[in-house]
């Protein structure tokens, strides 16, 4: 794994927060939240190099990207939990 990266996410996100702000302070949250961070990260490194040697335009690869982040659905919302409960 390139520590490289892993480095620049961890530097990102030091400090997890809350919806109203309050610093997350279990160490063992904090732990999983900056390997989840470091799995995500090596994948999508991954999976540039991939495209970009297949001939892939780099703009294209990394809009697809934000793409796939913006379409993740947050399962805990409450519309999610009223639809459940319909």
């Amino acid at each position: 794994m390139d520590t490289r990266a892993s480095s620049i996410d961890r530097k990102h996100a030091s400090i997890w927060r809350s919806d109203c702000g309050q610093a997350i302070s279990c160490i063992e949250k904090i732990k999983v939240l900056n390997e989840n961070i470091d799995e995500l990260s090596q994948i999508a490194q991954d999976a540039l190099e991939d495209g970009l040697l297949m001939g892939c335009s780099e703009a294209q690869l990394r809009q697809a990207f934000h793409e796939v982040i913006d379409r993740l659905i947050n399962p805990y919302s409450q519309v999610n939990f009223d639809r459940k409960e319909a």
